[in-house]
C-alpha cells in the first residue's frame, strides 16, 4: 500500500521528468559569452547563437532638461546613404542614466557625410548622458 511519503516522491519523480524534458526547449545548448539568440528557421523553437554585428557605441548628452532632444555626432565612416538603427546600449550602475530608468519613447539615427545625428524623445523632462548604438545597414 502506497504512503504518502511515497506518493511525494513519485510527484517529485514525475515533476523532475517533465522538467527534464522542457530544458532543452528553453534555449539552444552552445554558445559562449557575448552571443545573441536568433531565430534561424521557421519551424517553432529554430534558434542557435551568433555573434552580434559590430556597431557604434556613443553617448548623447542632453545638457538642458527635454522632452526632446537631438544631437548631432561625427562620424568620419557615414557617406549619407546609409539606413541606421538604433538602441539604448546597456549601462553600468555609475551611470546616471540606465535604459530602464529613462522614459524613452522614441530613437532614432540619420546619417550624413560625416556625420550621425542621433533624435531622442521622452515621456518626461529628462537630463544628462544617454548611452546609445547605431549601426549602418
Amino acid at each position: 500500500m502506497a504512503t504518502l511519503v511515497s506518493h511525494i516522491v513519485d510527484l517529485v519523480t514525475a515533476i523532475r521528468t517533465k522538467l527534464n524534458l522542457m530544458t532543452p526547449r528553453l534555449l539552444p545548448t552552445g554558445g559562449v559569452y557575448g552571443q545573441i539568440l536568433y531565430k534561424s528557421g521557421p519551424a517553432d523553437g529554430a534558434s542557435g547563437w551568433t555573434t552580434p554585428p559590430a556597431y557604434t557605441a556613443a553617448t548623447v548628452t542632453i545638457t538642458t532638461a527635454s522632452i526632446e532632444w537631438t544631437q548631432t555626432l561625427t562620424d568620419a565612416n557615414l557617406v549619407g546613404t546609409e539606413n541606421l538603427f538604433a538602441w539604448l546600449v546597456p549601462t553600468t550602475d555609475a551611470d546616471e542614466n540606465c535604459p530602464e530608468m529613462t522614459d524613452l519613447v522614441t530613437i532614432t539615427a540619420t546619417a550624413a557625410a560625416g556625420s550621425v545625428t542621433i533624435t531622442l524623445t521622452f515621456s518626461e523632462l529628462t537630463s544628462g548622458p544617454i548611452k546609445v548604438a547605431y549601426k549602418a545597414q
